[in-house]
């Protein structure tokens, strides 16, 4: 008979997994746990929004820049919830 192996702390550390391709599973499918892909993506704004907008999700989004026409442009271009600047 098999027996019933249950963790007393079945917590897991936070995971960063580093160069991961934005169309992978890891970003295009809900993870429940603390794990953070992290997408190296182009310089160029427009490619940036199309891969940040080729997700089924996007609750919210967050924009670093000190240019203000720039933020705006991401918070028009990006379909998602909502957007910090």
């Amino acid at each position: 008979m098999a027996k019933l192996c249950v963790a007393r702390h079945a917590l897991l550390p936070p995971i960063v997994v580093d160069k991961v391709p934005h169309d992978s599973e890891l970003v295009v499918e809900e993870t429940f746990g603390p794990i953070i892909p992290i997408i190296r993506v182009p310089d160029d704004d427009t490619a940036v929004m199309q891969i940040s907008n080729s997700t089924a999700f996007g609750l919210s989004s967050g924009v670093c820049t000190n240019d203000l026409n720039r933020a705006i442009s991401y918070v028009n271009g990006l379909d998602v919830g909502t957007c910090n600047i």
